[in-house]
């Protein structure tokens, strides 16, 4: 594996609350270049590997789709035309999809993506260098009868994201093919070197806002569903971290400042439930920090809605 060694990070949540009160763009923009440099690194690592496709995994609400839209724009700067293709397009139809006990979908379950498809359109890039991909509609719960038919060059990479893409079971071709990414959030944030907010607790925050936000989900069915979530992520994704050639963590350390202001409100209807209150007291450890200091190419836009009217958000 290359990239990170020591992947884990414990960051001083007061040292960075100090920092945004004396130098706040001055912390925006080290979080930032930092995300960034690792970009610029993966690419060039990407261009030098002579690799045709680019596999990146991630559990949930890690930054894959950004940070595979990032590494296309870096490969481009490069000289390298690159395609993304998400895997979420392969799901198999609702119908199919497994479910949990409690009767509800199991979205992490590895058996939701149609491999055979999958390597049928892989193996047509490599021997064609083009082939029809399928479009999934989340809306019906069903793949589209039209597909999205591409076609590539001898000096194109092709990055293909999704939350199984380093699962073994995914190719049935030559991996030897394949660049390998995992993606995640790696640090925790510590107060007297107690863990105030785990890595997996700050993507679940990064989730609430998202779901609040662009699809309508509440606070309370994303806390009854995140569960699911990662026991899907110790049983399909982890397992197979060790695989990448490189490990990506896309904590900016800035985070828990700004869900502090666009979080916290949202919790506080919740207040009388036992997560409510956690997650609301954690936040109110942190500093207050607008969306507005975001760099508008910054990955935290994944998460957020621009100009969001933080009112429409919890009445």
């Amino acid at each position: 594996m290359i990239g990170t060694t020591n992947i884990k990070t414990n960051l001083d949540l007061d040292a960075i609350n100090k920092r945004a009160n004396e130098h706040l763009y001055e912390l925006v923009r080290f979080s930032e270049k930092k995300y960034h440099d690792e970009i610029e690194l993966i690419a060039n690592n990407i261009m030098y590997s002579n690799k045709k496709f680019v596999l990146l995994a991630g559990p949930s609400s890690s930054g894959k789709t950004t940070t595979s839209k990032k590494i296309c724009e870096q490969l481009k700067s490069l000289g390298i035309n690159s395609i993304s293709i998400s895997l979420d397009d392969f799901f198999v139809n609702r119908d199919k999809t497994p479910k949990l006990a409690d009767g509800n979908y199991d979205f992490e379950n590895f058996s939701i993506l149609d491999v055979e498809k999958f390597n049928e359109c892989i193996k047509d890039l490599i021997d064609k260098q083009e082939t029809d991909l399928p479009i999934f509609n989340f809306i019906t719960g069903k793949r589209e009868e039209f597909y999205n038919h591409i076609k590539i060059t001898d000096n194109d990479v092709i990055v293909i994201e999704g939350i199984h893409a380093l699962n073994p079971k995914l190719l049935t071709i030559d991996s030897n093919y394949f660049y390998k990414i995992y993606v995640c959030v790696f640090t925790n944030f510590q107060i007297n070197n107690t863990t105030v907010i785990p890595a997996k607790l700050l993507r679940l925050m990064r989730r609430l806002i998202r779901d609040v936000q662009t699809r309508g989900t509440s606070i309370k069915q994303t806390i009854d569903t995140w569960h699911h979530v990662c026991e899907g992520e110790e049983k399909y994704i982890k397992p197979y971290r060790e695989q990448a050639n490189h490990l990506i963590d896309t904590t900016h350390m800035y985070e828990p400042l700004l869900y502090h202001t666009y979080l916290q409100p949202l919790l506080s209807k919740h207040l009388d439930t036992p997560y409510g209150k956690e997650l609301y007291d954690k936040l109110s450890k942190c500093g207050y920090l607008k969306q507005n200091i975001i760099p508008n190419d910054s990955l935290l836009w994944e998460f957020l809605v621009k100009e969001v009217n933080i009112e429409d958000m919890y009445n």
